[in-house]
């Protein structure tokens, strides 16, 4: 090996080095590693939905221990899908943690607040002011609101007999809808099954925990871990392709020139010199927070 290529092979090794140690100190950096996640999370939105649609509609059709699953019936399938789908629902942490934002479709005290304030209209045609118990309530709604699903009628203004009041289950959807103003926080139903009622009656139809936002959420960090991986790789391989040009000749490039410009996902990066002299990738809006350039 004669003394120019000793000299270059000395700058190629020490470069690479001085690399991946740049790299790997810095790319958890605030900056770095938010365009990282950011990069990541934009590879992953699309199938991401996809899963939540899969997974929300599996547990609304399967959650019933016995029979038919009430979260299939449209009046409460519709909110549900609309919700977890919403753009707002689909969240990310800094970090690269992928999440629900389940307070979109509401929380315990929305899901309390709109049984009560439609138990409260109900109370007004009741022939009697007495209080039901917990299980005279879980009778009447197994025995009398249930089974009404689909009859003509659903006004509650039948005082005879409550068979004769007509879709009594879907007027008294509506009423809850009216005070949960577009939420559905009985998603912890279908999370977490008829234990989440904390024994105040017996839920009918029965429903067993479907762990949905459990399940979507693992499968979509296991999604957000790949995504994270290809993204270092490209950075990785963006780095290395510029790496000749550079050690070639280091003296003929000063601090910030930037070497080479990419694409990724419609992203404009750079692969540049860094304050320290050596090859930096960044987006080309972290470059120029960074730099002001």
């Amino acid at each position: 090996m004669d003394e120019d290529a000793g000299i270059r092979f000395d700058r190629i090794t020490r470069n690479a080095e001085d690399w991946a140690r740049y790299f790997e100190t810095n790319r958890y950096s605030p900056e770095v590693e938010k365009d990282r996640v950011s990069t990541a999370f934009g590879k992953i939105k699309t199938s991401a939905y996809d899963i939540i649609k899969g997974e929300l509609e599996y547990a609304i059709e399967n959650a019933s221990s016995v029979g038919e699953s009430e979260f299939s019936r449209p009046a409460l399938k519709e909110p549900l899908m609309r919700a977890f789908l919403s753009d707002e629902m689909l969240r990310v942490t800094e970090d690269g943690v992928v999440y629900l934002d389940t307070a979109i479709a509401g929380d315990e005290a929305d899901l309390q607040d709109g049984i009560n304030a439609a138990r409260e209209v109900i109370k007004t045609f009741a022939k009697s002011d007495k209080q039901m118990s917990p299980l005279q309530k879980s009778n009447f709604w197994r025995r009398i609101v249930y089974p009404s699903y689909g009859n003509e009628g659903g006004e509650l203004t039948d005082t005879e007999g409550y068979g004769e009041m007509g879709d009594l289950w879907t007027a008294t959807m509506q009423l809850r809808f009216m005070n949960w103003n577009g939420l559905a926080p009985y998603w912890l139903f279908l999370e977490n099954g008829d234990s989440f009622t904390g024994g105040a009656g017996i839920p009918y139809p029965p429903h067993r925990p479907t762990n949905f936002v459990y399940k979507i959420e693992t499968k979509l960090n296991k999604m957000m871990n790949l995504a994270l991986l290809e993204v270092d790789s490209l950075e990785s391989e963006a780095v290395e392709e510029t790496m000749e040009y550079f050690v070639a000749d280091p003296e003929h490039y000063e601090v910030y020139d930037i070497l080479e410009e990419f694409y990724r996902d419609g992203r404009k990066y750079y692969v540049y010199i860094t304050p320290t002299r050596q090859i930096g990738v960044a987006l080309q809006t972290s470059y120029r927070r960074m730099y002001g350039r």
